[in-house]
């Protein structure tokens, strides 16, 4: 069962996150990928639990290159730039996934220490 859980949490940090939220925030659906993005932290955070470590790192670090190489393809500096100023699309991503990977450890860590206490 934990192989599994380990594997599911592993596909769930695949996703783009950062990327989609920017991509929905550039198409006037803001509210739609930040609500997104919320989600799977708060799922994410709840697997995060059961999941070894290991695997959500792995699963961070290839999330955010294929959000890079998304955001290089389908936002281009030459069409977006202006719209993620002052960083542009890539220093907005970086800024964002970073804020994204803090955010969810402190969330993991509070989760983690407050489930010990209870049970």
């Amino acid at each position: 069962m934990k192989r599994t859980i380990d594997k599911f949490v592993f596909m769930l940090y695949l996703i783009p996150f950062v990327f989609i939220e920017m991509f929905a925030d550039w198409h006037g659906k803001f509210l739609i990928g930040l609500l997104l993005m919320v989600f799977a932290l708060a799922l994410a955070t709840h697997f995060m639990w059961y999941g070894a470590p290991k695997w959500i790192l792995l699963g961070n670090v290839v999330s955010f290159v294929v959000s890079l190489i998304l955001v290089m393809v389908l936002l281009p500096e030459s069409e977006v730039g202006f719209y993620f100023k002052p960083f542009g699309p890539i220093g907005t991503l970086v800024l964002f996934s970073v804020l994204f990977y803090i955010f969810q450890y402190a969330v993991a860590w509070l989760i983690c220490k407050l489930g010990k206490r209870f049970s």
